[in-house]
């Protein structure tokens, strides 16, 4: 396969744009992930005092518009986090290349201030971002799968409370001694 062929001077500086996206979308997952796992932990929750399947229905219609809340939020500092990581990677020279463009260039330093970046830029992948939102989403599935257990529990707890209740299905009741 033959090498890619360095981008054009005039080619668009987008690097900075193509990070913030990046990093606005891995947040907004993570976000989402954790919102979901929190609407999820209603379910035990709820199944202690209410019926296992109305526990499981609550839950299920809240965790997607929780999700949906939590995406939508806007990202406050990924302006900051992109303005660190492209510092961090270009220096000075990135703020240069993008207001090059508007500048008299008689010398030719700006245009090839520019060309250098833009070429950089093409080669440098976008930094990695925190790709964590599977683990509330995982928190999520094991919330949702104990709740028949918590149910059971709530119900076992709720008998043992009754002092004089009925005796459960299956059992005899214990004879009063003499």
């Amino acid at each position: 396969m033959p090498p890619t062929p360095p981008p054009a001077a005039d080619a668009p500086l987008d690097w900075h744009q193509r990070t913030l996206a990046a990093r606005r979308r891995a947040v907004r997952a993570r976000r989402a992930a954790w919102a979901c796992a929190g609407a999820a932990g209603l379910a035990p929750a709820l199944a202690l005092v209410a019926p296992v399947g109305l526990a499981l229905a609550v839950a299920a219609t809240a965790a997607p518009f929780a999700a949906l809340a939590a995406a939508l939020a806007p990202v406050a500092g990924a302006e900051a986090w992109m303005r660190a990581r492209t510092a961090e990677r270009f220096d000075l020279a990135y703020d240069v290349a993008l207001e090059a463009p508007h500048r008299d260039d008689p010398e030719g330093w700006w245009r090839t201030t520019r060309a250098r970046v833009v070429r950089d830029a093409a080669r440098t992948p976008l930094p990695p971002t925190d790709r964590s939102w599977y683990r509330p989403v995982a928190l999520a599935v094991l919330l949702v799968a104990s709740t028949p257990l918590a149910g059971w529990g709530g119900s076992a707890l709720q008998g043992a409370l009754r002092a004089d209740g009925p005796a459960p299905e299956g059992r005899a009741a214990a004879p009063e001694p003499p």
